[in-house]
Parts: structure tokens; sequence; C-alpha cells
């Protein structure tokens, strides 16, 4: 089986937090990162199938992509509250964030960019 990490809860047979790796021969959704050969070829195979209907879905819900235009400053850990309040809400983050919710949120989108987070 293809194994993935979760990068929101997720509910896959049993919940799933955020961070945690599982196995699963389902079809991949936007919140697993792939893993292992076999789940990327399995990412591959499900974008090149239902390429037309993601395209649609991006369009519907341009969060990620928006996230992924975002520039994160280096040194975004020292920046001050409201600043990082900005930043978060940029990435995507509710309206009603708090301080310690937007540094969590700033570091998953680092992790989700595969950078590495101090």
């Amino acid at each position: 089986m293809a194994r993935y990490r979760a990068l929101g809860p997720l509910f896959v047979r049993t919940l799933i937090a955020p961070g945690e790796e599982f196995e699963s021969d389902l079809p991949p959704g936007r919140n697993w990162h792939p893993l292992d050969d076999e789940a990327q070829a399995a990412v591959e195979k499900f974008r090149a199938e239902k390429g037309a209907v993601l395209s649609i879905a991006d369009r519907l819900d341009p969060s990620r992509q928006a996230a992924a235009s975002v520039e994160i400053p280096a040194d975004w850990d020292s920046l001050p509250w409201f600043e990082l309040r900005a930043l978060a809400l940029k990435l995507g983050a509710q309206s009603n964030v708090k301080k310690d919710d937007a540094k969590s949120y700033v570091k998953a989108e680092l992790e989700r960019r595969g950078q590495k987070v101090a």
C-alpha cells in the first residue's frame, strides 16, 4: 500500500491527525503528501485521469494556489503578531486566527512546501 502523510485532519477509516503517516489504496486527496514511489505514482495517475475535474475544483477553491504564491520571509518567526496574523490570513487562515494559531499555520505551510522549519 502507498504511504502518505496527512497535511490536515483526515478521516480515512479512522481519524488521522495532521503530520501523521498512514497507508491507503484510496484515490489520494489534496491533504495527502506522498511518502514513497508508489504513493507518488498514485498521485500522478490520479491527476492525469482527473485533470479536468481538478482544474474546475481549483477554480472554485483557489486558496491552495494562492497560498503557494505567498512569499514567507526567512524571519517570519520574529514578525510582530499583527504581521504574523496578516501572513497567516494571506496563506488562507480564518479571519479570527490568533497569534499561536497563526504561527502553527505558517509552520504547516512551510512543511507543506518542504522547507525546513526552525
